[in-house]
């Protein structure tokens, strides 16, 4: 989740700007292992590893920034740089729990593609199914949440949501008042948006958070069970991510890293301490937490489609074709497209991650920092600094590697 000074909202989680982040998975702490046939290779990439997260921590000013790159299952790299916990002075660790923002969407719609799989759910169920009062309800189906095409307005972009949200960075939230927010803004004609995600169901793009809340409610009506309790169901055990949560207030497992923000500050205010601020506006959209080591596992299962049918592997990496989507670049079903790499970023207020995952050389990368956006002068927009290190490390593993033609 991306909020940005002066109490304006970029794009709380992710945006589709940031879904283009390199991939990333976590390796392990021990280096370059390479075959004596890839060490001059693997050489290369771990030196330009090190210059990118340490060139990534220093002109940021990010506290600390950690990349983990795995090709195959012979090259594996790791470099961290500055510290994830500036209280016990440490850097981030392989197994230190983050708030990965809207990398939880990965989980929400494998969850969901999973449930069709059962026969709990359709895709094609329409959300008045499940969940009431949603704008477009009968028109709006489970699919259309999923891949952010059901016209649905943002809950994070509203004024009625930023303003007791920066008040009060402990409060608690109601799923059930984040979707009266969102369906609020699309009855009003999305007006934090200027329009933005106001149109016909399926007719157009727009990447909206109120989508996976809805996403989240209509999942618990089917499975009629609390949400958390699905996604652990459904992907934490399968998968085998035994350091990823949904922890039900503001605490996080140890050993956690620290973050800092300063989202809801004027401009040039100093960083502040925001580990323990609420995830709870987040439900489903933001609010698990994971480790690099877990990050790596799941983001070349996510990527390859694992323990899907072939029927709900063709759903997930459907690409959308309406603007902005291109083939090159585009949103699929709870996962992004670009540069080769399948994968998501997320943002929460002190955290920023991209996972990715590039199939034809079976490459993972992920990268974790400890501060969210950062207003860098001269930039339009702020700065995500995970997705600034993961764009420079797909890169770089494209030219080591190139892409087919």
């Amino acid at each position: 989740m991306n909020i940005v000074a002066r109490h304006t909202v970029a794009a709380l989680l992710a945006t589709f700007t940031a879904l283009s982040a390199a991939a990333c998975a976590p390796g392990g702490d021990d280096g370059a292992h390479a075959t004596s046939a890839l060490e001059a290779r693997g050489d290369t990439l771990q030196t330009e590893l090190d210059r990118i997260v340490e060139t990534t921590q220093k002109e940021l000013g990010v506290p600390g920034v950690r990349a983990d790159v795995i090709v195959g299952d012979r090259l594996r790299y790791t470099a961290r740089a500055g510290l994830g916990d500036f209280v016990a002075k440490t850097p981030i660790g392989e197994h230190d729990h983050v708030r990965i923002g809207s990398v939880t969407k990965t989980f929400t719609v494998t969850t969901l593609l999973r449930m069709a799989d059962a026969g709990v759910v359709s895709l094609d169920d329409h959300v008045s199914r499940w969940v009431p009062g949603v704008p477009n309800g009968e028109a709006i189906t489970l699919r259309m949440l999923a891949n952010m095409t059901s016209g649905l307005g943002s809950y994070t972009f509203s004024p009625t949501f930023q303003k007791p949200f920066f008040a009060d960075p402990q409060r608690a939230w109601q799923p059930w008042d984040l979707v009266a927010i969102g369906a609020g803004e699309t009855r009003a004609g999305c007006p934090s948006t200027k329009g933005a995600g106001c149109f016909a169901p399926g007719t157009g793009f727009f990447y909206s958070n109120t989508n996976t809340v809805v996403l989240a409610l209509a999942l618990e009506a089917a499975g009629k069970r609390p949400y958390a309790d699905l996604v652990r169901d459904y992907v934490f055990v399968p998968y085998g991510l035994h350091e990823t949560s949904i922890p039900k207030g503001t605490e996080l497992p140890k050993p956690f890293v620290r973050g800092v923000s300063t989202q809801g500050r004027d401009d040039g205010a100093p960083p502040y301490e925001a580990t323990f601020s609420s995830p709870s506006w987040a439900f489903g959209v933001g609010d698990v937490v994971s480790t690099p080591a877990d990050l790596a596992r799941w983001a070349r299962a996510l990527g390859t489609g694992e323990r899907l049918s072939a029927k709900a592997k063709a759903e997930r990496f459907t690409k959308l074709t309406m603007p902005p989507n291109t083939p090159e670049r585009a949103y699929a079903m709870g996962i992004g497209y670009e540069n080769g790499f399948w994968g998501h970023t997320g943002e929460l207020p002190g955290y920023n991650t991209s996972i990715q995952y590039r199939p034809d050389i079976d490459a993972v990368v992920v990268v974790t920092t400890n501060r969210d956006a950062i207003e860098v002068p001269g930039k339009d927009k702020p700065v995500d600094p995970a997705t600034v290190a993961a764009q420079k490390i797909v890169s770089a593993l494209n030219r080591e590697y190139p892409l087919p033609k």
